[in-house]
């Protein structure tokens, strides 16, 4: 729609159910200094129609009032109150927060303090309201937290922790008399048998084994990120690459891998399973997260793989099959021994079909049709395609066409058919027709033979006239005259 020159004539048209012609204004306003959390800042429009009188005599659309409300504070949280003393190295930890109003928590930074040493964050915005803390025995932990509201304002770190707890390897009730020693107090449990501990990126899970390495619980760790998880099932034997009982497992980002090959890519970081020449009797299962925003224009994210780096002959290969959720955006692979895992994506053909063409559209019986389709590759890398030709949803006929990256050709069928009537045509999801014609009686050689008879009737005729004036008939029809004669 175009703007007219005078301004006083108007350029919204009226509104319809579509809302396109919806005229509105954006704007921005610096709030007043010193307004308390909760204050709100709201706006309405008001339409004027010319020469209809003052602005607020008329009602204001339905769209408002819009409502900017102010969030000044911060929040406040804090670290539970944990036990002055853990007879395990791996404990949890849990926090809470408050934002007083305003527009809620955002996510928290957990900070911990090792032995007195500086405080250093443990978790970094995250929306979890706990998790598991892994220490080591004797050493003592204090924790604080950090929250951040939804328009970033964040809290000033307290005095002192929130939360503190030592490591140690039993824990009781302080005893009672005889020069207050102590007593009451309750032993560690030892495992029976070797366990197999699993450190993914720091975060630790564990099972028990037995001595020939036969895993007797089921281990299942994530990164605290999300991005990896490791399924170990129960009953499978680990060994390390001495044939011993596997007693850890590590699992690391790498900050640079390898290229992969040509037409291929990596998406996200590569990670380091350890250790090297770990073996494992049944499969364990890998799963690793991928971002779909990081995929190439080229890339169909359901042939995405995670594949491992084949250290001898310095090449990636995949892991077969290798299974992708779209939904959650992850792939799932079976893996049955250690070293550097990703998600490769690999270009892929892409193959696109257009201008069917049919020709003729209209034949007789027996008569050829000429049938073809131009078949592309916009892919990244060369192909094949099997093109199938349904004649009314039966299969005709197949070619298979090979292409090379961003290259096209065309695909030809001739088919002929006797019997009269339309015939649907499908190639490559595109469809048509063609008709065979009935076959018509050749009316012309009635015609034709009519002419025949009544020109050798015209012929016999003159010959007899000629020969009965010449006296001249044949024989047989000269007795035929004498007899009537003699009657």
């Amino acid at each position: 729609m175009e703007t007219p020159a005078d301004p006083m004539a108007g350029f919204l048209p009226p509104i319809t159910e579509s809302g396109y012609e919806v005229g509105w204004v954006c704007f921005s306003v610096e709030p007043e200094a010193g307004l308390p959390t909760g204050s709100q800042i709201s706006n309405q429009a008001f339409v004027e129609f010319d020469w209809a009188g003052d602005l607020l005599d008329h009602p204001a659309p339905k769209e408002g009032p819009f409502v900017n409300t102010i969030d000044s504070a911060s929040p406040s949280s804090q670290v539970k109150t944990l036990p002055a003393s853990q007879t395990s190295a791996s404990f949890t930890v849990e926090w809470e927060g408050n934002d007083g109003g305003g527009s809620g928590i955002r996510d928290y930074t957990i900070y911990v303090s090792d032995n007195s040493s500086s405080f250093v964050p443990w978790l970094e915005d995250t929306t979890l309201t706990s998790d598991t803390f892994i220490g080591q025995l004797d050493h003592t932990y204090k924790f604080y937290s950090i929250a951040k509201d939804n328009v970033v304002n964040a809290e000033n770190p307290p005095p002192e922790a929130d939360a503190t707890t030592t490591v140690s390897a039993s824990s009781g009730g302080n005893g009672g008399g005889g020069g207050g020693g102590s007593g009451g107090g309750g032993d560690s449990t030892t495992p029976s048998g070797p366990e197999l501990e699993v450190n993914m990126m720091g975060r630790v899970a564990s099972g028990s084994m037995t001595e020939d390495g036969e895993l007797q619980d089921t281990i299942n760790v994530t990164s605290r990120d999300g991005a990896v998880t490791l399924r170990l099932p129960k009953g499978i034997v680990a060994l390390d690459s001495e044939g011993n009982c596997l007693e850890e497992i590590t699992v690391d980002r790498l900050s640079e891998w390898p290229e992969p090959q040509e037409s291929a890519y990596i998406i996200g970081p590569a990670y380091d399973f350890g250790p090297d020449g770990a073996t494992f009797d049944g499969s364990i299962e890998l799963t690793i997260s991928y971002d779909p925003e990081e995929l190439p224009e080229a890339v169909n994210e359901e042939d995405l793989v995670i594949a491992y780096y084949h250290s001898d002959s310095g090449e990636w290969r995949t892991l077969e099959p290798s299974v992708v959720d779209t939904a959650a955006h992850t792939i799932t692979a079976s893996i049955s021994h250690f070293t550097v895992f990703t998600v490769i994506a690999r270009e892929v053909p892409a193959f696109a079909f257009a201008n069917l063409s049919i020709s003729p559209g209209t034949v007789d019986s027996g008569e050829s049709v000429t049938i073809s389709i131009e078949v592309s590759n916009s892919g990244g890398m060369g192909g094949s395609y099997t093109v199938t030709l349904l004649i009314n949803g039966v299969e005709e006929a197949t070619q298979e066409v090979a292409l090379e990256p961003r290259s096209s050709d065309s695909v030809t069928f001739t088919v002929t058919r006797e019997k009269a009537g339309m015939y649907e045509v499908t190639l490559a999801g595109l469809s048509g027709s063609f008709t065979v014609k009935a076959d018509q009686f050749p009316w012309w050689t009635v015609g034709l033979g009519g002419g025949l008879v009544a020109l050798l009737l015209a012929a016999i005729t003159v010959y007899l006239l000629i020969g009965w004036r010449r006296g001249r008939l044949p024989w047989y029809l000269w007795q035929r005259w004498h007899e009537r004669k003699r009657w």
